[in-house]
């Protein structure tokens, strides 16, 4: 692990390895929690891998949490205890933050979990694909946040076979489609700027929409990602 990823993660922590991914947690936890959360991000790859590729090589560390606290001063940000976060990712390795399941009793339900795995694995295959680099706080070589948004909203639902999602979210946007900076929507990735917008539903009807409109091909990741990059930015 670089020292990009390592400065997010408190001294204290030990490590789990699971072959390319490596989990890293307080002594305290139940060891049980930190294999029900390998079981459900290796299923949640899994299925990522069934439709796209994922360089096998690539080196992924997740961090668990058991105090709100000591998430928000590792990554110097708010968050709440749903949060699924990626402080960093590169072309090379990635590190997720998520919290216990029995400090969020949310995390124990493994459909929701490998929901948000899977948007934040459709995170870091933008940032493989396009060799942008995304950190919290920095938005330099990295896309508009609402777009890295949107896409991993849109790929983690097809890829999970969520067309239900998808389809609400077309309806909310054509029903909400007012003249809207949506650079604004969001402020950082983690906090929404526009109280009265559902902001992730909204983008994901943004872009579903387009692309159902247009007939774009979603099954060649990087092609359809170009596509909506040469469309929105």
């Amino acid at each position: 692990m670089s020292s990009k990823l390592s400065k997010y993660l408190p001294c204290s922590y030990v490590k789990k390895q699971f072959e390319k991914i490596a989990f890293f947690h307080s002594k305290w936890i139940n060891a049980n929690e930190i294999d029900k959360l390998h079981l459900w991000f290796f299923k949640a790859l899994g299925y990522f891998k069934k439709v796209y590729s994922f360089n096998d090589d690539y080196e992924i560390s997740i961090c668990v949490f058991d105090s709100v606290n000591d998430a928000q001063e590792a990554i110097n940000r708010r968050l709440s205890e749903t949060a699924l976060v990626i402080p960093y990712a590169d072309e090379q390795e990635a590190l997720i933050i998520c919290f216990s399941p029995a400090l969020n009793t949310k995390n124990n339900d493994q459909n929701r979990m490998i929901r948000q795995f899977l948007h934040e694995i459709c995170h870091i295959a933008t940032s493989i694909e396009k060799g942008y680099t995304r950190e919290l706080g920095n938005k330099e070589n990295c896309l508009p946040t609402w777009l890295d948004e949107a896409i991993a909203e849109y790929y983690s639902s097809i890829v999970f076979d969520n067309t239900n999602k998808i389809n609400d979210s077309i309806e909310y946007y054509k029903i909400n489609d007012i003249p809207l900076d949506v650079d604004n929507l969001f402020d950082s990735y983690l906090t929404p700027k526009i109280k009265d917008i559902n902001e992730y539903k909204y983008v994901l009807g943004m872009v579903s929409y387009y692309i159902r409109q247009n007939n774009v091909s979603v099954w060649k990741f990087e092609k359809t990602i170009n596509e909506l990059i040469r469309k929105f930015t």
